[in-house]
């Protein structure tokens, strides 16, 4: 939440951040798969999960471009106030 009151200097750092981390999510959600499957059914179940992670990782990108301004805005206005 700290890197959106930044004006401009991050932006690319949070794009780069917002589709790099639905991969590291889903990575994170099928390591918690192992104790209900067997260890060579790992990998296969985590490449099946990419085609979701790439999804929601351009969804999350597209999210970010489109209310980066915004929200910038918004906490900008906000931090006047405190």
């Amino acid at each position: 939440a700290g890197v959106v009151i930044i004006p401009n200097k991050n932006l690319w750092m949070l794009i780069i951040y917002g589709f790099i981390s639905p991969f590291i999510y889903g990575f994170i959600t099928n390591l918690s798969m192992l104790p209900y499957i067997q260890g060579s059914a790992f990998i296969p179940l985590w490449i099946s999960g990419l085609g979701f992670d790439f999804i929601h990782a351009v969804s999350t990108v597209v999210f970010i471009i489109i209310l980066y301004k915004p929200f910038q805005m918004l906490l900008q206005n906000r931090n006047k106030y405190i």
